[in-house]
């Protein structure tokens, strides 16, 4: 734990650019039409077949819900799968994992469908749609280390999540966007860079007990201890988890290549989450950055994550897509920036010659020494980045509350609404953020020659 600590609080480490980059085998993922799979004369009859043993709907192209249940977050994802399953339980997720290998289809899962690289659907198969798994249930349970966990399925989003164990009494490790599915993001090691990660350890981490579907359609339920294999004949086989046998291990981090999880039982701690503050610095030279990894490296108290954007304007394909004369476009990062440019001009500080698109960073300071309650004190945050020389643009306490009001929607929340206007979405898609997250670095010198002077991903 205290290296996680170390690791996380070393260092402000989030480099967030915009770009409009579909995958790179985009293309030749749209070009594929289900009349090219050797299946597809058969759809009506498989499609027969697999609902007449499940709960849950199954859908063709030929339905009219087939788009709406095909698509994911990203607009940009054009894959398309012959038949589209939503279960209800994980009866149904068995009988469709059955069904995929009886008929040689591939199969593809989603959570909640935030994928970005396109990565949760494929063409030609079974796609399930886990989105109806959506349980979420606060519950006592004496093998959490709080006492106190949550039920979880994977379909549900954080947001959802939120509703349930408000983060106004509770603590739980979640995806800062909130449109994020609990099973993707878990089972994908599951980081939240704004201090809950810092001070309680990854979602990975959280995971008491896995419920899941196995590759032969069995039902697994795992734990740090064992591993209860449950078989469609009624007989069970638990399994001591060690060596080779260590199914627990592979789930955190890597679980979307063990199985289908179905549920997990997740740790929720009793105090509220800490909500950062947003303090616009300046970061343009490599003394600024040595002197906020000073800051970083000697306290335990504060986390340090700095932002910088850049928008791609180039003539080719698909940034020519852009019209530029909607609200923000010429503008860095929309709201953000015109914000603090009209603070930064209230208080005299947006000389001609100072361009706070060019030279402002907006830094989040969480309080993750654990006395802070829901928020984090700008007082003594202030006082003490300015005792390691940090350049603080605003540094107003009361201002700095304000601004933090304002700008949190965007670091916990939908990134894309905080940067992009609705028109933008609606031409590109969703496919407009890419981040660069640069972790246990021995020191700032190479994340300051990034973040200052690389042609793509700078910030000068």
């Amino acid at each position: 734990q205290a290296y996680k600590m170390d690791v996380l609080n070393i260092l402000p480490s989030i480099l967030i650019i915009f770009r409009l980059i579909p995958p790179t085998d985009a293309r030749d993922l749209c070009d594929f039409s289900l009349e090219q799979s050797s299946k597809h004369n058969n759809i009506s009859s498989l499609k027969s077949s697999l609902e007449s043993v499940l709960s849950g709907l199954v859908i063709t192209q030929w339905d009219a819900q087939y788009e709406e249940f095909r698509a994911i977050h990203n607009p940009a994802c054009c894959q398309k799968p012959l038949l589209i399953v939503r279960p209800v339980d994980s009866q149904d997720v068995s009988k469709s994992v059955k069904f995929s290998r009886q008929h040689g289809l591939p199969l593809s899962v989603c959570s909640g469908g935030h994928s970005y690289t396109c990565t949760s659907l494929k063409n030609g198969g079974i796609h399930l749609d886990l989105r109806s798994l959506n349980r979420v249930k606060l519950t006592n349970a004496k093998r959490s280390s709080s006492g106190v966990a949550v039920i979880l399925g994977p379909g549900s989003t954080w947001r959802r999540v939120l509703e349930y164990v408000p983060p106004e009494k509770y603590t739980i490790i979640h995806g800062q966007c909130l449109e994020v599915g609990v099973g993707g993001f878990i089972l994908g090691g599951g980081i939240n860079a704004l201090g809950a990660t810092t001070m309680y350890g990854f979602g990975a981490e959280q995971v008491i007990t896995y419920k899941l579907v196995l590759a032969d359609g069995s039902f697994a339920t795992v734990d740090k201890d064992h591993i209860k294999i449950s078989y469609g004949n009624g007989s069970i086989n638990t399994i001591r988890s060690s060596g080779d046998r260590d199914l627990w291990f592979g789930l955190r981090g890597a679980g979307s290549s063990f199985g289908i999880v179905t549920e997990f039982l997740y740790t929720v701690h009793k105090r509220p989450e800490t909500l950062p503050i947003t303090i616009p610095i300046v970061l343009e030279t490599v003394n600024d950055f040595q002197n906020l990894e000073k800051a970083a490296a000697n306290t335990k108290k504060y986390l340090f994550t700095a932002y910088t954007y850049k928008r791609y304007n180039k003539g080719i394909f698909p940034y020519n897509l852009l019209k530029y004369n909607l609200p923000y476009t010429k503008l860095l990062a929309g709201k953000h920036f015109i914000l603090a440019s009209a603070l930064l001009r209230l208080f005299g500080l947006n000389s001609p010659s100072f361009d706070p698109v060019r030279t402002m960073t907006g830094m989040t300071v969480t309080d993750v020494g654990g006395e802070s309650g829901r928020h984090t004190d700008p007082v003594p945050a202030i006082r003490y980045l300015k005792s390691y020389g940090v350049r603080i643009l605003i540094g107003l306490p009361n201002i700095i509350k304000i601004l933090s009001f304002l700008t949190n929607y965007a670091y916990i929340g939908n990134y894309e609404d905080a940067f992009l206007t609705p028109q933008e979405q609606k031409i590109t898609g969703n496919l407009n953020i890419a981040g660069v997250s640069l972790y246990a670095m021995k020191d700032s010198l190479t994340f300051a020659d990034v973040f200052l002077h690389h042609p793509e991903l700078g910030q000068l």
